[in-house]
């Protein structure tokens, strides 16, 4: 099998066939592409993640919450927003014992969303079927590494779960 690693900087390799070259890049939850989640419409598969999960804080106001609609925010931007950081910053708790139990399954509706909605990614997946890829969403942290992972000397580091939701849902 032929690991092919992707992120949102992903240069050109790998031809695919009747795919752009940067189709590693396209496959990152950062590209841009209308999806309904939800009832919501998110930009970017990267805003419906976070804005799926301030819906969960219970400290976070509706206004908070919808900044992550169909707005003007860079999916870099979108992330930021809901990490930590901006969190503390806005005085917002995320229960982490029930974010844990459904990030999974919230972001496989947002790959399932995804998949109808963007005909580009859905070639992609696939093409990257036919030709027996293992995808591998390409995190630095490595072995702890939750949603990705790295690939070196003949073995993933990681738990790669957005690559195995990819794999699994182009089936």
């Amino acid at each position: 099998m032929n690991v092919v690693q992707f992120f949102s900087k992903s240069k050109n390799a790998l031809d695919l066939p009747q795919c752009p070259t940067d189709w590693r890049k396209h496959l990152s939850n950062f590209t841009s592409c209308t999806i309904i989640v939800h009832g919501f419409i998110y930009k970017s598969p990267e805003h419906a993640f976070q804005g799926l999960k301030t819906r969960l804080c219970s400290t976070a106001t509706e206004e908070y919450s919808i900044k992550f609609e169909g707005n003007s925010m860079t999916p870099q931007q979108a992330k930021y927003a809901g990490g930590k950081g901006a969190y503390k910053k806005n005085n917002i708790v995320l229960d982490l014992e029930k974010w844990d139990a459904v990030r999974v399954d919230i972001m496989e509706e947002i790959i399932i969303a995804r998949i109808k909605s963007d005909s580009l990614f859905q070639h992609i997946l696939k093409q990257t079927k036919q030709k027996n890829m293992l995808l591998l969403h390409f995190e630095r942290s490595g072995k702890n590494s939750f949603w990705g992972g790295s690939y070196k000397m003949g073995v993933i580091r990681g738990h790669n779960i957005l690559g195995k939701i990819m794999m699994k849902l182009r089936e």
